[in-house]
């Protein structure tokens, strides 16, 4: 097991008890960079919504602090 973007990935470092192959051990590797990359893809869209959605909060209180001291 591994954390990769606080996700846990289960990664295969032998199989019937032997050390994978060469050509094994190189597929293993491609796949969890290809995990690698959709996860930290999926991760940095994710972040990205969220501090949009904590601008626009933001915002949206920025307004009601100038409506009600207009108001005042």
């Amino acid at each position: 097991m591994m954390v990769l973007y606080d996700e846990q990935v289960k990664r295969l470092v032998a199989k019937n008890d032997q050390p994978l192959s060469s050509k094994d051990a190189a597929k293993e590797e491609q796949n969890i960079r290809r995990l690698s990359r959709s996860t930290k893809m999926r991760t940095t869209t994710i972040a990205g919504k969220r501090i949009a959605k904590q601008e626009k909060e933001r915002e949206e209180g920025r307004q009601f602090v100038a409506e009600v001291s207009r108001r005042v």
